[in-house]
């Protein structure tokens, strides 16, 4: 570390500084608490299972286990937990901005920094950093993955390959989609079989990372692949429920996230680079390894369009989270492209013209920044605020116990209660230990005999507390 001391380091890296600087002012200029969300208030209530507190819900049986691990420790922090834990979650993901940088760096610096700077100022990388939920931290243990064994292979150094299989591990563990890293690699090793006994060693160092995990599944539930099969069998569940979602969206979805400049500079960009480290280079190495680079961008397309296609939610937020581990590729054809415009200008253009980009980017964007710098509890038509309010009344309610339809990952966080979850009203029927929770449109027809003991609705929600009526009537019996 003796070289964070050294005059020489910061004239050298003022640029990256200044940009990491800015990328956490932003993130903590834009750092909520007003709300927990499903998957937020999931992993949250995880974190604190697995040290052994009381929590009304938890999905530890087939929730990605990385998240839950590392934000655990703060569940002793009682209160601060939220805070803690969304505090640490915008430092791991702020530092997407610096593989960006290095992800970037080894086509030229100039790419480099322009990465590093478009993902400080992205909107929804500001919107989603201190989400406590698995999508960036997927992305950047991916990102590692291939750069570890890219470089690995590039140097002809065993060690950079050991740490590959070490972040592929970890990459699995953090988001189980992330089991399609072996096909992003298959051509990296395909090219260097003459190393397969060092990729060997590095898959047996992503199996020993995985262990623990197969261990205490195959310990609780008897099958050391239970937690991954059980979550693409609901993942498939949900997408099969949500019906095919149009090619239009698909589209829409994608220019919202890159926005229409960077869009077309990113299309220009995977022409350009095909053209130019590709099809022109001499050398064949160099020429596998330009082809590599299109291959990602050819792999992440299609599974992009699957996802969004086959089911995914159609709410733009809830979607673009799968296009993170997509962004340093992204940004690198488009910064491609930038750089090599640019680098054909005076240098004195190249300036202004640069400054007139950021300009054009920016403004491109504002829709985005306005969408994202309103409270998260200001989402979802109301029903976010009907969930928080109705958690916070049942807290103090006696009753400990509740059968939940509709946003009940949130209410048992805030609640504190046990909670039994159902998908469908036909389905709800309430036990006699138990109270029940709807949350329905306002004006929609309850069809159900509990009668409303409490209504809590905002906007175009309302979340309904009702009355047990078997333990209604005993309680009246015994009077």
């Amino acid at each position: 570390m003796a070289f964070l001391l050294k005059k020489s380091f910061y004239k050298k890296n003022c640029c990256l500084i200044l940009i990491l600087a800015l990328a956490l002012a932003l993130r903590l200029a834009f750092f909520d608490t007003s709300y927990i969300f499903w998957d937020e208030s999931v992993y949250l209530m995880g974190g604190k299972a697995m040290l052994g507190q009381q929590v009304g819900y938890h999905e530890l049986d087939f929730r990605h286990p990385l998240l839950p691990v590392m934000i655990a420790p703060f569940a002793l922090f009682g209160e601060y937990y939220v805070l803690l834990a969304k505090m640490f979650m915008l430092l791991v993901n702020s530092a997407f901005v610096l593989i960006a940088y290095f992800f970037g760096k080894r086509f030229s610096r100039n790419i480099g920094l322009l990465s590093a700077f478009l993902t400080a100022v992205w909107p929804y990388h500001i919107m989603s950093s201190s989400w406590v939920m698995t999508d960036g931290l997927a992305a950047i243990l991916l990102t590692l993955t291939i750069m570890f064994y890219f470089e690995g292979f590039l140097q002809e150094k065993k060690s950079m390959l050991y740490l590959g299989g070490f972040f592929l591990g970890l990459a699995i563990l953090g988001k189980i989609t992330n089991l399609m890293l072996p096909i992003i690699l298959a051509p990296l090793i395909l090219l260097n079989l003459r190393h397969f006994l060092a990729v060997l060693k590095s898959f047996c160092i992503a199996f020993l990372v995985l262990l623990p995990y197969l261990i205490a599944e195959y310990l609780y539930y008897g099958n050391p692949l239970h937690g991954m099969i059980k979550a693409f069998g609901i993942g498939n569940a949900i997408m099969s429920s949500l019906g095919p979602q149009p090619f239009k969206l698909i589209i829409l979805v994608f220019y919202d996230f890159f926005g229409i400049v960077l869009s077309s500079f990113m299309i220009a960009g995977v022409i350009l680079f095909a053209k130019d480290e590709v099809l022109l280079k001499k050398a064949k190495g160099t020429k596998k390894l330009g082809f590599f680079w299109l291959y990602c961008f050819a792999v992440f397309v299609p599974y992009y369009v699957y996802v969004i296609h086959e089911g995914a939610t159609p709410i733009w937020w809830d979607t673009q989270r799968f296009l993170l581990s997509f962004l340093p590729f992204g940004l690198l054809f488009a910064t491609y492209f930038i750089d090599t415009v640019l680098g054909m200008l005076h240098a004195r253009i190249r300036k202004v013209l640069l400054f007139f980009l950021i300009i054009l980017l920016l403004t491109s964007w504002s829709a985005q920044y306005m969408r994202f710098a309103q409270p998260a509890i200001s989402l979802e038509d109301g029903l976010r605020y009907a969930t928080k309010e109705l958690g916070l009344y049942l807290k103090e309610d006696p009753a400990d116990r509740f059968l939940c339809l509709g946003n009940c990952p949130p209410l048992a966080f805030y609640s504190g209660k046990k909670t039994r979850i159902v998908y469908t009203l036909e389905d709800f029927k309430l036990s006699s230990d138990e109270t029940g929770v709807v949350f329905l449109k306002s004006g929609a027809d309850l069809a159900l005999d509990y009668p409303v003991k409490r209504s809590f609705c905002r906007g175009e929600w309302c979340g309904y507390l009702l009355e047990n009526v078997i333990r209604y009537d005993n309680n009246h019996k015994n009077k």
